[in-house]
């Protein structure tokens, strides 16, 4: 059963002849937060078909065995209201032509004319050419495509994928500021759990019974009415609207001091208002993902954005990239999404600047080849028309340019331009980031093969690491193999042709 990651996803095809419910409930029992397929966005499909779709034989266009059950469910009842089974909205679509429609005649299932019967249809994605989505009866059988997120929670967390949070208890007994304190102290981003939907309510109050083993010691929330008596708001000061009360709660009972919420074992866990000042096990909350105040976060690229919005030269943009935060550099940009996604946070700030936004990308070197400032070579690229074009021989850097529809341009090193920055977020399991804008990792408990390597990292969702220039070497001698005293692989090879040097992506090592 071969699995694939990209982008912090990992896919599976579970063979079989399942109905979609047998194929959901397939994928669910195979792993904890894993689904069948959901798909987000154009790069999540292409990645699909050619590690999946590309690779299976079918004899006809819609028979049983010419697709795989994906996520999405409806029913006629709701024609066209459909939903991903992990309940991630539904942002992009790959319908065949007509679809989603109950009149379009490719349910084997029926007459052909006559309507769908009145049952629930669910997704599926043909796995031949031109690899789109169509419905049919849920009861049909085929093979799945499931996908689990990687748990990207701090060690100790516990992920829940629908909103992307990650949730710890702590598990001492404090006041509701201290527990406050603790929470914000515990991890960026991290703060008093706070709680929208019911489904989040029972994953926490799951979370809560493992380690609750006193009745009366509650699990401490966000949401208070210390500011208005009955207006419970969370830490953010947003209205609480979704509730889970005793029968009889809130009543602000004793001594009418009861200002905070907890879950409370002796009520099921259901929740009660109490005391802020009586001590406490609480529950702490923080997203996956957390980019700095300020940021921006691009979630197919796990990346943070943020501009800098003053007049400087593309090495003084540079410099100032780097001082934002550790990490942090001149953006590099590697795909159309993730171009259109910078240029949407540019059209935010660029009110009446009338220059450009530079990035992290440059030809000093070698007229016309461009590379990003960790020396990989630019592989996409969105000029504006008739660019680069070297204009007075000396435009070697490259920015984007607000007159013309923030297409790219070379420019002037020297010229003063605004400038779009680029981070990781914090590396998780072990990783160390990088001011190379990357998270590396040591696997050092004992000796292994390149290829047992490489299959180990990629298991991890990474790669055997690439070096590209002289000063993200320095980096990972000094701050990652430090102390190690055995030689380590790289993920350089001259397997395809002899004394060609290559790394994993295909550039010359």
């Amino acid at each position: 059963m071969l699995e694939y990651f990209f982008l912090g996803l990992c896919y599976v095809i579970i063979e079989g002849d399942l109905t979609w419910d047998e194929a959901r409930s397939a994928c669910r029992n195979k792993e904890e937060d894993a689904d069948l397929a959901y798909i987000r966005n154009q790069q999540e499909q292409e990645f699909i078909i050619t590690n999946f779709l590309q690779t299976r034989s079918c004899p006809g266009l819609y028979c049983n065995r010419c697709g795989v059950w994906i996520g999405l469910r409806d029913t006629v009842g709701e024609n066209q209201t459909y939903e991903w089974s992990a309940k991630f909205p539904v942002t992009f679509t790959n319908w065949i032509p007509g679809e989603p429609s109950t009149d379009e005649e490719h349910n084997t299932k029926r007459i052909p004319g006559e309507p769908y019967a009145d049952v629930e249809r669910c997704g599926a994605q043909q796995t031949i050419s031109p690899y789109k989505w169509w419905y049919t009866t849920c009861s049909d059988i085929r093979p799945a495509l499931c996908v689990k997120k990687e748990n990207s929670c701090l060690e100790g967390w516990s992920h829940y994928p629908p909103t992307g949070s990650c949730f710890k208890t702590l598990d001492e007994k404090l006041y509701w500021e201290e527990a406050k304190t603790r929470c914000a102290a515990m991890a960026r981003g991290s703060s008093l759990a706070s709680i929208t939907t019911s489904e989040e309510n029972n994953f926490v109050v799951d979370l809560i019974r493992k380690v609750d083993m006193n009745e009366q010691v509650g699990f401490l929330m966000g949401a208070n009415d210390i500011e208005k008596e009955g207006f419970f708001v969370w830490l953010d000061g947003s209205e609480v609207t979704y509730a889970d009360w005793w029968t009889g709660q809130p009543d602000n009972g004793w001594k009418k001091n009861e200002h905070c919420i907890h879950w409370w074992k002796k009520y099921d866990y259901k929740w009660n208002d109490t005391p802020c000042n009586t001590g406490m096990s609480a529950v702490c909350q923080m997203p996956e993902n957390s980019c700095l105040e300020g940021w921006s976060y691009h979630s197919p690229t796990g990346s943070c954005f943020n501009t800098v919005n003053d007049a400087l030269s593309w090495d003084e943009s540079k410099e100032a990239c780097a001082s934002l935060a550790y990490g942090s550099s001149l953006a590099k940009i590697t795909t159309e999404e993730e171009n259109n996604f910078v240029i949407e946070l540019m059209k935010k700030v660029d009110d009446n600047l009338n220059f450009g936004f530079w990035m992290g990308a440059r030809d000093i070197d070698r007229e016309g080849f461009y590379v990003w400032l960790d020396g990989s070579e630019v592989t996409f690229t969105a000029w504006g028309v008739d660019q680069p074009n070297n204009n007075k021989e000396n435009q070697d850097c490259v920015l984007w340019w607000k007159s013309n529809g923030y297409r790219w341009n070379n420019e002037n090193c020297n010229n003063g331009m605004a400038a779009v920055c680029k981070m990781p977020v914090d590396c998780r399991n072990g990783f160390v980031n990088a001011n190379t804008g990357h998270c590396y990792k040591v696997l050092n408990d004992r000796n292994r093969t390149w290829y047992e390597a490489k299959s180990e990292c990629e298991a991890q969702g990474a790669e055997l690491a690439s070096i590209r220039s002289s000063q993200e070497w320095q980096f990972v001698k000094d701050n990652i193999l430090s102390g190690v005293t055995n030689y380590v692989h790289l993920g350089g090879t001259d397997v395809e042709q002899e004394d060609t040097w290559l790394w994993r992506d295909g550039s010359p090592g």
